[in-house]
């Protein structure tokens, strides 16, 4: 289950809402206006349909925690957290079941991510975003029953892995060789993660992911 997905849908919702009444209010450069009628005619209803929509998707979110909890979790087990570029990465999913499930899909993923600080609208705040995503599927049984398992997993670093995230200006001459220091001092470096995931024929998804250092 995407939680962040789902976290940001509601926030949008919530966000639909105040400027819904924040329009309800009727203002005008701080001053009272004259509503439009149709505020007037069903400005109730509408504030009735926003509040339950919003609890709504609350609700829903509870229940999407509670079904992944219900069903188990994974964990990721490695032999180390620092690797080479090129290496690869060996590791163990285990997974733990609360109760029987069909599986339809497993994977390990590595995952860059360079948070940099940035401006908008004035205000200074931080943004994350993702510089190089892979996937490799993970063979698992069709039918886990209650308990714990291990399931081996491995996903290969890329070469370039420390170039992720930055612009590659090797081709122009000492310039490059400038701009890749510039680069090199100036950048965020990306955080790698590990992260694996096992979906159910339910509808579950259960995910799970680990930091990782590449020298």
């Amino acid at each position: 289950m995407d939680f962040k997905r789902i976290f940001y849908t509601c926030l949008f919702l919530i966000l639909i809402s105040f400027i819904t009444f924040a329009a309800g209010s009727c203002t005008l450069n701080g001053q009272p206006v004259e509503c439009p009628q149709f505020l007037n005619d069903y400005g109730w209803l509408i504030a009735v349909v926003i509040v339950l929509v919003v609890l709504g998707a609350f609700a829903f979110v509870l229940f999407s925690f509670y079904k992944a909890w219900s069903t188990g979790s994974i964990s990721i087990v490695l032999p180390k957290n620092s690797f080479a570029e090129g290496e690869t990465v060996t590791g163990t999913m285990v997974i733990e079941l609360k109760k029987e499930v069909e599986t339809t899909s497993s994977a390990v993923g590595l995952i860059a991510e360079v948070t940099r600080k940035v401006t908008r609208n004035g205000n200074r705040t931080s943004e994350t975003s993702t510089v190089f995503s892979i996937d490799n599927p993970i063979v698992i049984q069709q039918n886990y029953p209650i308990g714990k398992r291990e399931v081996p997993f491995s996903i290969v670093i890329p070469l370039d892995a420390h170039s992720k995230g930055k612009l590659d200006a090797s081709g122009l001459g000492a310039v490059g060789q400038a701009i890749n220091f510039i680069q090199d001092v100036a950048m965020p470096k990306p955080r790698w993660y590990i992260e694996v995931e096992l979906t159910t024929k339910s509808g579950v998804t259960l995910s799970n992911r680990t930091e990782i250092h590449i020298n």
